[in-house]
């Protein structure tokens, strides 16, 4: 199986400057890839330099050949890790950086196997004959409140702590990420987004989106200008991945 894939990042219709960052591959074709997504936090672009470290560093120890003997599941483990505690390190050495975090979300997928580590509510979707299946679960306050039925959905959408996280890369010395391994097929798509993007177009509504002929560049570029169209109040990046 190969893989054709396509990155859109934008800083939104609100904010002056955008603290999400984004990797992929640099070559087209490839049957394997790893892309990975983050939103930063934090004051004075601090939240800028935590998702660009984060994911700098969580690209490199994956593909570093320290690890390359290990299953994914342990290089993606490892290099969360790595990354958790190198923004965590660069906060405390520097004042001006002090509470940066971000989240971090990511995919590395071969064959028919895509395998998910991810942090904060940055998600991951799998679209599959035009039904979106949510992979990732939001580490967020409403999140906590929705498993625990005190709040429903539709009290969700305007919750004053909608954008509150429980779990972010560098706030702490270490962090759990939670793994998922999905089976794929030709034809899905696997995407890739920070919260500027799923806050504005519902779960249920990805799928219906695009079919089997669109394009990653075209599924991307219409997330966007959705999300944008609907008030885009946040960052957004979208990473779409094609199975083919």
């Amino acid at each position: 199986m190969e893989f054709e894939f396509f990155a859109v990042t934008h800083s939104g219709l609100i904010r002056s400057n955008n603290e999400d960052y984004f990797s992929i591959p640099s070559a087209q074709g490839t049957t394997r890839i790893l892309a990975a997504v983050a939103d930063g936090m934090g004051g004075h672009k601090a939240g800028e330099i935590a998702s660009k470290l984060a994911i700098d560093t969580f690209t490199e120890e994956f593909n570093s050949n320290s690890v390359q003997n290990l299953s994914v599941r342990e290089r993606l483990t490892s290099a969360l890790g790595k990354a958790n505690s190198t923004v965590y390190n660069a906060a405390k050495d520097k004042l001006r950086l002090n509470n940066m975090g971000t989240t971090l979300t990511a995919c590395y997928a071969e064959n028919n196997k895509a395998a998910f580590i991810n942090v904060g509510d940055s998600r991951a979707y799998i679209v599959h004959d035009g039904v979106a299946e949510q992979i990732t679960q939001d580490h967020s306050v409403v999140q906590e409140l929705l498993l625990k039925d005190i709040i429903t959905q539709e009290e969700a959408e305007n919750h004053p702590q909608k954008n509150m996280i429980t779990r972010a890369i560098g706030i702490e010395p270490t962090v759990n990420g939670d793994l998922f391994i999905k089976n794929i097929e030709k034809g899905d798509c696997i995407l890739l987004c920070t919260d500027g993007l799923s806050k504005h177009i519902p779960v249920e509504d990805v799928g219906l989106l695009f079919d089997k002929s669109c394009t990653a560049e075209s599924i991307a570029k219409t997330l966007l200008d959705l999300a944008l169209t609907k008030g885009g109040t946040d960052n957004i990046t979208v990473i779409t991945i094609r199975c083919k």
